[in-house]
């Protein structure tokens, strides 16, 4: 067979593993072990709200981080200072080069939330995966009826996104607890929990969860407990993933890839992951 027949047919193979080189168009450190970066997107595909990347550093290895925006230009990545490689990666600085592939798995479902009233419930770093849902509905605010927020963290040192969280409040039910306050905090003092008892919600709501499994657990009784069906809750479960595409094993829980199958999966498809 002619060789120019041959390579019409031989497709080139797509490396799931190779990553692309981006450079860090800013870092800004929001805690003392948090920083946001914002990077060159120079992924080919378009990133869905809640599907995450692989970052990595040469030499170093990688890990899987939540895209925490929804621009086509931009990449912003929430990094948290907590292992070998999350510490190499935080100590980059802007016009410096980091490693990504992606994007992964199965985000929240935009689509199937048109036309719903939307309620964001998150914790800490958990915060990052729901501010693209809610950057995405800003670009198509029409899609959407209301949308309330609410946040919690440990201290008001801890508070995350707070250029994001003053707009917000202007545009959009908002409100923020902290489990301890300081003598300086005005805000509310407690669990997030409590917010769920002193707030109403709209009318027939789909909740947008994600933080750590302990708050999943006890966030997701409350609904239940006020009759809201597991079918409207969608939660973000982000432990456990390593390769990204399903090949490693690692994040398999109860027969599910939370790297494929979800990071986002609905309630009553995962309740058992929070067990």
């Amino acid at each position: 067979m002619p060789h120019t027949k041959l390579n019409k047919l031989l497709k080139p193979v797509k490396n799931l593993y190779l990553p692309k080189e981006a450079k860090i168009e800013s870092v800004e450190k929001f805690t003392k072990d948090t920083y946001l970066f914002k990077v060159k997107n120079v992924l080919d595909q378009k990133i869905l709200p809640g599907q995450f990347i692989e970052v990595s550093i040469f030499g170093m290895g990688e890990s899987p981080i939540s895209v925490c925006s929804y621009n086509d230009n931009q990449i912003e990545l929430l990094v948290r200072d907590v292992g070998n490689v999350t510490s190499h990666i935080c100590r980059l600085k802007a016009k410096e080069k980091m490693m990504l592939r992606g994007p992964y798995g199965r985000g929240y479902p935009m689509d199937e939330l048109k036309n719903a009233n939307i309620v964001v419930i998150s914790g800490g770093t958990g915060t990052a995966p729901p501010r693209s849902v809610i950057q995405y509905i800003q670009k198509h605010r029409n899609d959407y009826k209301d949308l309330n927020i609410f946040l919690g963290f440990r201290s008001p040192e801890d508070i995350l996104f707070s250029k994001d969280l003053s707009k917000w409040e202007k545009e959009f039910k908002t409100k923020v607890i902290v489990d301890k306050g300081n003598p300086s905090w005005q805000g509310e003092t407690g669990m997030i929990t409590d917010l769920l008892d002193k707030y109403k919600f709209p009318k027939k709501p789909k909740f947008v969860l994600c933080g750590p499994p302990i708050m999943i657990k006890f966030v997701t009784e409350k609904l239940i407990k006020h009759n809201y069906p597991e079918t409207d809750i969608y939660v973000s479960f982000e432990r456990n993933m390593k390769c990204g595409v399903g090949k490693c094993g690692h994040c398999m829980i109860h027969g599910r890839y939370v790297c494929t199958d979800g990071p986002v999966f609905r309630y009553d498809l995962a309740k058992k992951f929070t067990e």
